[in-house]
């Protein structure tokens, strides 16, 4: 422990006596680097920040939200995330030959080929994601008047080519669903021929309505019959058989009967149908019926739907919301003078540290040798 005490005093002993050499040595380099911070050239910062259109806009949106509210939420496909798209198209190729397109930057460098000022201009845009799902745009360069410039055309040819998309997007769902629209109406105009060729042949107007009727009919004839039955019977307790009135009632039994199999259980009436075969006819219209009302439902709703891809496939409103608009910057963002003369300070100070401790350990070393 006396011993490092005994080291650690030398050591302060030797920052003390070369005191003046760190000073000179730290007021030099400080020099220096502001000297070196004046001559680098100044590079200047623009910055925008964007809001992308919401994943459930326009017509494509609005069919996924209403089948997804029918359970049909997959049938479409998931949902396309417009932030990553539009990273994907400020980040790529496409868009710096675009910008070296616009402001020749392939001349600005002196770039001996186009490749080499694409890849420059890669290095100095920067295209981000924020905490709150914003876009972030940067672009470094030493024109003070070009940053801003730059970052606003980048906004304006992602929002045009955001409305490509989505116009592309709604002409192939117009396609689509006007596609099914006519499939569902051929569908329905087959099935109506269908139900009017079945109805025509069957003599059906409205079965509802038929057999209510026929119902009430039948149930009159049959307490018509049971009533000259009973009144028949009685007529024998009285009569002979051969008597006039029991011949009479016979006969318009008979009659009664032979009208009511005619009506009710022949297919030759113009009047009724048959009730044998109305529990048949009622399962076919009612399946012909669930039918026709299923693609009335759709017609229904892919109605609105092919009406508003027609309106989105013709829009060409802006999609894109600028939160933070570029400004022509007033101050140079590279470099940082302040921060470059404090670092290169400090680190002479370390350096110079450093060898007087390295001076130290090699006088304390030689002292060791000569007293052994």
């Amino acid at each position: 422990m006396q011993e490092k005490e005994v080291n650690i005093l030398i050591l302060w002993q030797s920052i003390w006596n070369n005191r003046k050499l760190i000073i000179i040595t730290c007021l030099i380099v400080a020099v220096l680097s502001a000297g070196l911070s004046l001559i680098l050239p100044k590079w200047y910062k623009a910055q925008a920040s964007i809001l992308p259109p919401g994943s459930g806009s326009g017509v494509f949106g609005a069919l996924s939200s209403s089948l997804s509210s029918m359970g049909f939420g997959s049938l479409l496909g998931g949902d396309t995330s417009n932030s990553s798209r539009l990273l994907a198209i400020g980040k790529s190729r496409k868009m710096r030959e675009m910008i070296n397109e616009k402001f020749d930057f392939e001349t600005r460098y002196k770039a001996k080929y186009r490749d080499d000022a694409i890849k420059l201009l890669g290095k100095k845009l920067a295209v981000t994601t924020g905490r709150e799902d914003e876009i972030n745009i940067s672009f470094y360069d030493k024109d003070q008047e070009t940053v801003a410039e730059v970052v606003n055309f980048i906004i304006n040819k992602l929002d045009s080519l955001e409305i490509m998309f989505s116009q592309s997007k709604a002409l192939e769902n117009r396609d689509f669903i006007a596609t099914r629209v006519q499939e569902v109406v051929d569908s329905l105009t087959a099935l109506q021929n269908n139900m009017q060729t079945f109805m025509e042949i069957n003599g059906i107007v409205s079965i509802p309505d038929q057999v209510a009727a026929e119902i009430e009919q039948a149930a009159r004839m049959q307490a018509e019959i049971a009533a000259m039955e009973v009144e028949l019977q009685a007529s024998r307790n009285i009569y002979d058989e051969n008597n006039l009135v029991i011949t009479q009632l016979q006969e318009k039994l008979r009659l009664t009967n032979q009208n009511y199999q005619k009506f009710f259980f022949s297919s030759d009436s113009n009047l009724f149908l048959d009730l044998k075969n109305i529990p048949q006819y009622q399962m076919q219209y009612i399946t012909m019926d669930r039918q026709a009302q299923y693609f009335v439902t759709l017609l229904e709703f892919l109605g609105p739907q092919y009406e508003n891809a027609k309106i989105e496939s013709f829009n060409n409103v802006s999609r894109i919301q600028v939160l933070d608009s570029p400004q022509r910057p007033d101050r140079r963002y590279r470099p940082r003078r302040a921060f470059m003369v404090i670092l290169s300070t400090f680190t002479a100070f370390c350096v110079c540290l450093f060898i007087i401790y390295i001076k130290s350990a090699i006088q304390e070393a030689r002292q060791e040798e000569l007293t052994r």
